[in-house]
């Protein structure tokens, strides 16, 4: 043979292969874990920012509250629903939300009030945010699982020797 050149055992590799969709899992699940903390804290924000609306006198004892405008997220008047949301993972899907009657309520309206959402818009602010998110879970743990930086050394050392010898 005049031109060739020796890969070494592969099996290592091929091992990890096998390993890896169950690194990539477990990183996608801690992933899906801070995407769902992210839209949280945005619902949550989007709540506490008052938005200018209209005085209403509510509640007993009566006091003065500012109603949010029709397409705004609603204003936080007792913290109830601040409070009551939350999110949790149910295996590939993480849930995010309040078990308040009156959120959905707010988020889609009804016959007598407009909506105010505040989840969906919530989802939208971070969907970038939770794409990267997702792409740098999965980029680690491939990396991680496969020692592609590893790997990539190799091919290197390889690719020099090979020039070298030439």
């Amino acid at each position: 043979m005049k031109f060739g050149g020796a890969v070494g055992d592969i099996s290592g590799l091929l091992n990890k292969l096998t390993e890896a969709p169950k690194a990539v899992t477990d990183g996608v699940q801690l992933a899906l874990k801070q995407s769902a903390l992210e839209i949280h804290k945005e619902a949550v924000k989007s709540i506490n920012d008052v938005s200018r609306g209209e005085l209403e006198k509510r509640y007993n004892p009566k006091r003065t509250v500012v109603v949010s405008k029709e397409g705004e997220a609603p204003n936080s008047d007792t913290g109830q629903l601040i409070q009551s949301i939350q999110f949790e993972i149910d295996g590939n899907t993480a849930l995010v939300g309040s078990n308040l009657k009156y959120a959905a309520w707010l988020e889609f309206g009804t016959k007598n009030m407009a909506a105010r959402p505040w989840l969906a818009p919530a989802l939208m602010k971070c969907s970038e945010k939770v794409a990267q998110i997702m792409q740098s879970a999965i980029n680690k743990s491939i990396q991680k699982s496969l020692g592609v930086r590893g790997l990539v050394q190799g091919f290197d050392k390889l690719s020099k020797a090979g020039s070298k010898s030439m």
